[in-house]
């Protein structure tokens, strides 16, 4: 029998394990008055394949911009892949995505998927 489940009208992929933490980052790119920007902010989420920011200059789904992690300086040229509503603060949660594969970016090391971290 097939499932009544409702399917996600866009299901999300995930090709690492989300983490949450705090690392300061500058992000760096030209906004879309096309006018070249850089904002200092921090990463609300982390994972294998890039991070979840919040950024108050305005960027669109496509765009490409560098990720600079000052804790040790390394940058990654990223895509922004999600952009959020803007928040009260004027800010949007974006997500960016590594364009090249840059798994010890952040330093950690990221739980397999499909674990939930508990015996």
């Amino acid at each position: 029998m097939p499932s009544k489940d409702p399917v996600e009208p866009r299901a999300v992929v995930r090709r690492s394990k989300r983490v949450p933490l705090s690392v300061p980052v500058l992000i760096s790119g030209h906004a879309r008055n096309n006018k070249k920007f850089d904002e200092s902010t921090a990463t609300l989420m982390v994972n294998a394949n890039g991070g979840l920011v919040l950024l108050a200059t305005r960027v669109d789904v496509g765009e490409t911009v560098v990720v600079r992690n000052r804790l040790t300086q390394e940058e990654e040229q990223c895509r922004i892949v999600y952009v959020g509503p803007q928040q009260a603060q004027g800010k949007a949660r974006v997500g960016v995505a590594f364009q090249r594969p840059a798994k010890h970016f952040w330093k950690i090391d990221f739980p397999p998927l499909g674990t939930e971290g508990g015996a």
